[in-house]
């Protein structure tokens, strides 16, 4: 919270209006990502609590990053601040969850 990052955080979305992704080391799978609070910096936090940041919650993994990456942008925003993909995403893309 000290450095750059929420300074980044502001203006993606209070000045670019753009999506974040947020990606979680460890994780196979993201099905709860309001568990995931205590990483979030407190700059984040606010903006998904009064819902201006539009967000995706991914594993840090291949296959769920590149198709944020190529599904979200500023046409196209996650619909909320806590989205996640699917189980049967999950599924399709060979990724178990347990």
């Amino acid at each position: 919270d000290t450095d750059w990052v929420p300074e980044e955080i502001e203006y993606a979305v209070d000045v670019c209006e753009i999506p974040i992704i947020v990606a979680y080391p460890g994780y196979n799978f993201v099905t709860n990502p309001s568990g995931f609070r205590p990483w979030w910096p407190a700059a984040l936090a606010t903006r998904i609590d009064n819902g201006t940041a539009k967000v995706i919650h991914v594993p840090f993994k291949q296959v769920p990053l590149n198709s944020a990456i190529d599904q979200f942008h500023h046409d196209n925003l996650p619909n909320g601040s806590l989205v996640r993909y699917s189980d049967q995403a999950y599924a399709n893309w060979g990724i178990p969850i347990a």
